[in-house]
């Protein structure tokens, strides 16, 4: 929230202006004054409202997952945010759905970690994200597109528009960029054919809590999905373990991501004991300086191990903290009535 009247009274215009300039990109679309691109395979976006996590990428690969189990095949498109060759119109294949074929300097953390994790899937990273469809569509058997991040690319015709919202607080503060987290304001939802509530471990989605969303966007199917923690794993080490094994020890939590404190709270409410925890920008790219930096933390409280996210071990050099063993909080995306889920996409 920002303190200051005078810096609010400067930002409140600004915020007034972006919000008028989006909307009115968004019309130009609709009414078709802006053109659109349309590609063969099917595409599904996933993306939101506001700027930051709601865990698009595990639900990006979960779509993909399921549309896989469906003996479909899909290509997840994605922009690779931070990588170092994002100049418009450059494309790259960072996985065939059997190797991955680009490092995290091509592909950006996000579209590696889908990579490095998905098998039976293409991964393409391109800007813009249109273009990168239609390079899909040329070079690759794809009936499926999976859109990571998409909802704001309008150019691109999509068959299904999953918007994913932040259970907890949907709107951010109700304003856009730069006096809140909006993207653009709300009532972008009724551009959703799916909305999707995104909550923790134990969020479910009330019957009353469905009618009062189908209400804000009467053109769309209401599902809720949570954050499960499918254990933990050692940073270049094989096989996933109960993460009751990290309960009774000290650790140290770091991780460069849009909400870390969502990531804190998930260690907790999982018991484990966390001495000190260090928080980078998202998309952090970690120097040895960083690493020597975390090591001495964990030195300094007498911790036993490190901790962070399968995202943030995209962007650590091999063996970055030598023998100290770095455990991922390995996290997947559960969406509830998967059956019902599937149906939507398909009809």
């Amino acid at each position: 929230m920002i303190q200051s009247p005078l810096l609010r009274g400067f930002l409140r215009p600004v915020a007034a202006l972006y919000s008028a300039t989006v909307s009115l990109r968004a019309d130009l679309y609709k009414t078709g004054f802006l053109k659109k691109v349309k590609v063969a395979p099917r595409v599904i976006s996933v993306g939101n409202l506001t700027v930051g996590g709601t865990g698009k990428t595990p639900f990006t690969m979960r779509v993909a997952e399921l549309l896989c189990a469906q003996n479909q095949s899909v290509a997840v498109v994605c922009r690779g945010y931070k990588r170092s060759s994002g100049s418009t119109g450059s494309i790259h294949l960072a996985s065939d759905g059997k190797e991955v074929s680009a490092d995290v300097s091509l592909t950006g953390d996000e579209a590696q970690l889908l990579a490095q994790r998905m098998r039976g899937v293409f991964v393409v990273v391109g800007s813009p994200k249109w273009r990168a469809a239609q390079w899909v569509e040329s070079h690759l058997p794809a009936g499926w597109i999976v859109l990571d991040d998409g909802f704001q690319h309008l150019k691109l015709t999509r068959d299904r528009n999953i918007l994913l919202l932040d259970a907890e607080r949907p709107f951010d503060n109700g304003r856009v960029i730069p006096m809140g987290r909006l993207r653009e304001p709300a009532k972008a939802m009724e551009r959703a054919d799916l909305v999707v509530l995104v909550g923790s471990s134990n969020f479910s989605l009330g019957a009353s809590d469905r009618e009062r969303w189908r209400a804000l966007s009467p053109s769309a199917e209401v599902f809720s999905a949570h954050r499960e923690c499918a254990g933990v794993s050692l940073f270049e080490g094989k096989g996933v373990r109960p993460v009751g094994e990290l309960q009774g020890k000290k650790l140290v939590s770091f991780c460069g991501i849009a909400q870390p404190g969502q990531f804190l709270r998930d260690l907790r409410d999982h018991q484990l004991d966390i001495a000190d925890s260090l928080v980078f920008p998202d998309h952090h790219r970690y120097r040895p300086s960083d690493t020597r930096d975390i090591i001495l933390r964990a030195l300094r409280c007498g911790a036993e191990a490190l901790i962070t996210t399968a995202k943030d071990t995209m962007n650590l050099t091999p063996r970055a903290f030598g023998n100290w063993p770095c455990f991922i909080f390995e996290i997947k995306m559960q969406i509830d009535d998967e059956t019902r889920f599937l149906q939507a996409l398909s009809n």
